[in-house]
Order: C-alpha cells, then sequence, then structure tokens
C-alpha cells in the first residue's frame, strides 16, 4: 500500500496494513532519525569551538543550510506522487513552508537586510510560510483521518486532547509572551515569533489524527514518514520555547543560540527526513 489520496467515501477507508520491510530497508529507515541528532550534535560542536562572533554568522549559513534541506526533502517527497494526488498538495504545501522560511531568514545576513530596514517583508515571508504549513497539515491530517483505527473516534478525540496539551505546554508560554511585546510596544520581531508558534501549533493540533495512525502502523514501512513528520512538529514546538527562553534569560548569548539552532536544525532535518521516507516507502510501494 502506497501513501495515496484520502478515500473518496466512506465505505472505502485505507487500510492500516503497512507491510513488512526487509532488514536493508528497515536499516536505510532507522538512518532517518540519526541524521537530525547528527545534525544538532554538529550545532552543539559549532557553539563550543568556533569563537564568538564568527559563530553567529556561521549559525546564519547553517539557518539557510536546513531550510534548504527541509525544502528538498519535501520537494521530493511531493513528487513522489502523481499530479492531482492529495499527498502531493500536502508535501508541496510542507515544500512552501521551508521556500518562504529559507527567504524570510534570507534577511538575517547584513546585505539582504538593507533592502527590508523594517523587518515587514521578514515578517510577511513568516505569515505565508507558517500558513501554508497550517494547510499542509491539514491536508496530511485529512489523509488519514479516517483510517480504520479500533475505537476510531475515541482515538483520534484523546489524540486531538493529547496534541493541544503538548502544543500548548510547549508553546503556549512563548505565545502569551509574544502576544503581551506586540500589544505593549508592536514589536515586529514578536509579531514574527507569533507566526511561528500559531503555525507549529496549529500544525501539530491538524496533524493529530496522524499519531494514532503511526502507532498503529508500527512495524509496517508507513509508519516512517508519519512518525518522522510529528517528531519535526515536536522539534519546531520545543524551538518556539528555546526562542522564549533565550529572549528572557541572562546568560551568554552563544550558547542561547546553540540553544535556538538545536531545535532548528532538529526540526528542519526531520522533515528532510520524513520527506525522504515518504519517497522511499513510495519507490518501495511500486517494486
Amino acid at each position: 500500500m502506497t501513501l495515496s489520496a484520502p478515500p473518496s467515501s466512506r465505505s472505502s477507508k485505507p487500510s492500516l496494513s503497512g507491510g513488512t520491510e526487509s532488514t536493508t530497508n528497515v536499516r536505510a529507515l532507522s538512518l532517518l532519525w540519526f541524521i537530525p541528532f547528527a545534525g544538532a550534535l554538529l550545532v552543539v560542536a559549532t557553539g563550543i569551538a568556533v569563537p564568538s562572533p564568527t559563530v553567529l554568522m556561521v549559525f546564519r549559513v547553517e539557518v539557510s543550510f536546513v531550510e534548504a534541506v527541509a525544502f528538498i526533502g519535501s520537494a521530493l517527497a511531493a513528487r513522489a506522487f502523481d499530479r492531482g494526488d492529495y499527498l502531493r498538495t500536502a508535501w508541496a504545501l510542507q515544500a512552501a513552508c521551508f521556500f518562504f522560511l529559507f527567504f524570510s531568514d534570507l534577511t538575517r545576513f547584513p546585505a539582504v537586510g538593507q533592502i527590508d530596514p523594517t523587518g515587514t517583508l521578514r515578517t510577511v515571508l513568516s505569515m505565508i510560510a507558517n500558513g501554508s504549513a497550517i494547510v499542509g497539515a491539514w491536508r496530511f491530517g485529512r489523509a488519514w483521518g479516517e483510517a480504520d483505527l479500533p475505537d476510531a473516534a475515541r482515538t483520534r478525540r484523546r489524540a486531538y486532547i493529547a496534541a493541544a496539551v503538548v502544543a500548548l505546554a510547549l508553546a503556549g508560554g512563548p505565545l502569551v509572551k509574544d502576544v503581551g511585546c506586540v500589544l505593549a510596544s508592536g514589536d515586529r520581531e514578536a509579531l514574527t515569533n507569533i507566526c511561528s508558534e500559531l503555525g507549529d501549533i496549529g500544525s501539530l493540533c491538524l496533524l493529530a489524527p496522524v499519531l494514532p495512525t503511526a502507532i498503529a502502523l508500527r512495524g509496517g514501512k508507513l509508519a516512517w514518514p508519519w512518525s518522522l513528520l510529528a517528531a519535526s512538529l515536536i522539534a519546531w514546538l520545543s524551538f518556539d520555547g528555546a526562542v522564549a527562553i533565550a529572549d528572557g534569560a541572562n546568560g551568554d548569548d552563544v550558547t542561547k543560540r546553540t540553544l535556538v539552532e538545536v531545535f532548528r536544525t532538529l526540526g528542519s532535518l526531520f522533515t528532510w527526513s520524513a520527506g525522504i521516507a515518504q519517497r522511499h516507502v513510495m519507490r518501495m510501494g511500486k517494486d
């Protein structure tokens, strides 16, 4: 079975039998879990080994790199589906999110930032990026919201509640803080953060039907892209929390920036891994 378009009627629900993989395929897919953590360790090593202020410029390059990688992984996953396929659009929207994030964060470079001295362009691009992520998450959730799960209605209801609790626990505090900053002083950076926080909270909540599906698929090949995609969203919510901690905590700027970039790297590379897993699963299904 492949992750194709969602069923056209309730009488045609997707099966949860994802099939089993060969040992070679399992090893290849397992590597996709390790790569994001390897990237995060590299960020930590960079923060320790590279002197300030050079490390801050290195981190700017790292931001662009991991977002470009996430875009490539999502675009490859989208291209694995035929035109008109439901999940082709979902992955294309995920790719669009990172496309706009890439150019949004590119304005942080001094040479590029001169064309956007007020930060308005960056905020607009962030809004578009997170809007794309939310719509894409809705498409992902719809794709498997009708899957054959035991006690499906109760399972999904619990998934929605759990997703909302996790999302608000990780990003709710930063969201309240940034809303206060915008209301008090019109802080444009806080407005950009709000876009990110709402995008991550909304995406996780809309992807809630995917979580029990991934659990039900354990041992099957379809569990890989779903579980990696869920991991990326948890990492992005943790990124929102890390940004809030870095903004409010005392201490070394490099240490705080390293914390932020660890979670950005995890979120971006888990998205790349999910896209590569999706493409791999599609190819396995065609063999």
